[in-house]
């Protein structure tokens, strides 16, 4: 819907129309978008989901409001800091390596590879190590945890779709609001999740000082404190406001990070494999970089990957032509007039920032449909609107992950390409089409085929 209403009024600012019984905005202009996201995102903190709060997974940065996600947010970005993501990096080559050779396995059959597959098992792999300290060994097995879970994660059955639907009809104060829609399955993977992390760390006795530690403190020290973002003294101060952290809420945060981390990231790495395979003069440019830098450095690490930016650009714009997060979603909290009209916008009312239709305008991206990194250099940014592009979403709400997900995309990408060159593969097309009941992350709903022929000359 989102798609066909931008589409329909391209001389608009935005857009409504109801969904059900719920009003919503389609914002089509990057300065409304900057002042939603970031100008004004107090007015605009909640995330418009339809989802009940208490429900115990919800309870997760992604999904949490106000004040909770303040507490939550200030308690876990120590997570993502630079110095951190370098002290990771060794995990990160671990994942590589074996990345490495399980493609070259499948290399040496001579079929067409998945894509999808291949860069999922690698993702689970990152996410697993990186994320959770744990060795799901995702990428040699067709049995892990971690890959029942994505699977439970991503499909939604029937009864979901219908359920998800109904609740659009009801008031907010409805008992259905209230009925959990997570699958049960879901809920019992994460705690059996938990219950191998804390079985692995207090066997050897390990401290990593990472997303896990960070979440196992909290739990240890109970309270969460603050200041809030939305309620002030008498005197104008921000009042303090805190949490008592229980591990529901750490099973909430593994389950967005994992939930968070998966799709986006696979589906970026496959989408941009298939990109290149069609078009082998980017693929080239992407490759001799790649020798340039790696040589350099003898190898890919932490510094190698911060001097790519021709295969930092290629990434950009293969998530310009597919965009996971399709669509940026935001609801109104409090009565809010638009800069420079006369509109009003009252609580309540959803906001939807498309994405995906954004990256996809002639007016932002000129001849959208051609595949050209070089729309990414910093010269040709500097001529754009810097909110007419964005991949992980903007402002204080921003993807916390969204540094961490790059690094791992573009260690899995140059990877591949250092070894290998990639073409379509037999039954390959150049589009595909997209899932129709994805919720949040849209995902293609077939698979990606590729070749990989090994390189003459690799590091």
């Amino acid at each position: 819907m989102g798609m066909e209403m931008y589409r329909k009024y391209p001389n608009e600012r935005l857009v409504g129309y109801y969904r059900c019984k719920t009003p919503v905005l389609i914002i089509r202009d990057p300065d409304l978008v900057k002042h939603i996201l970031v100008n004004d995102y107090v007015s605009f903190y909640g995330r418009g989901l339809g989802r009940d709060h208490e429900e115990m997974l919800m309870l997760n940065l992604f999904h949490s409001q106000g004040d909770l996600w303040q507490l939550l947010r200030h308690a876990i970005s120590p997570t993502f800091t630079s110095a951190k993501l370098r002290a990771m990096f060794p995990l990160i080559q671990k994942c590589t390596v074996r990345l490495h050779a399980v493609a070259q396995e499948l290399s040496e059959r001579g079929n067409e590879i998945s894509a999808h597959e291949l860069m999922a098992r690698y993702t689970m792999e990152f996410i697993g190590s990186c994320g959770f300290g744990i060795n799901m060994n995702t990428l040699n097995t067709d049995k892990s945890l971690f890959i029942e879970l994505g699977q439970i994660i991503f499909t939604k059955t029937k009864w979901q779709v219908f359920f998800l639907a109904l609740r659009e009809f009801l008031s907010k104060d409805s008992f259905i609001k209230k009925i959990s829609v997570a699958r049960n399955e879901i809920i019992t993977s994460i705690m059996n999740l938990m219950d191998i992390i804390r079985k692995e760390r207090n066997e050897k006795n390990i401290q990593r000082n990472d997303f896990v530690d960070i979440l196992l403190k909290l739990e240890k020290e109970k309270v969460i404190e603050d200041h809030s973002i939305l309620n002030k003294d008498e005197n104008g101060v921000p009042v303090k406001i805190k949490l008592n952290y229980t591990e529901m809420h750490t099973a909430a945060q593994l389950f967005i990070f994992f939930a968070g981390g998966f799709e986006t990231s696979a589906t970026t790495m496959s989408w941009t494999l298939h990109q290149l395979s069609y078009h082998p003069d980017v693929q080239r440019k992407v490759q001799e970089e790649l020798d340039k830098i790696l040589q350099k450095y003898n190898g890919i690490c932490y510094d190698a990957i911060m001097e790519l930016p021709y295969l930092h650009m290629t990434i950009k714009e293969a998530i310009r032509t597919f965009t996971p997060a399709g669509y940026i979603s935001r609801e109104c909290m409090k009565k809010y007039v638009i800069p420079g009209t006369n509109i009003t916008i009252d609580p309540g009312v959803l906001i939807n920032i498309p994405a995906q239709a954004i990256h996809l305008d002639p007016h932002n991206f000129d001849n959208p449909d051609e595949f050209r990194p070089e729309r990414f250099t910093a010269e040709e940014e500097s001529k754009r609107h810097k909110y007419a592009f964005l991949p992980f979403g903007g402002g204080p709400r921003k993807c916390i992950g969204s540094r961490l997900g790059l690094i791992e995309t573009m260690s899995g990408l140059a990877t591949i390409l250092q070894h290998f060159t990639v073409y379509p593969g037999p039954s390959s097309k150049r589009t595909f089409k997209v899932k129709r009941n994805a919720f949040i992350i849209q995902a293609l709903d077939e698979d990606i085929p590729i070749l990989l022929k090994p390189r003459k000359k690799t590091l």
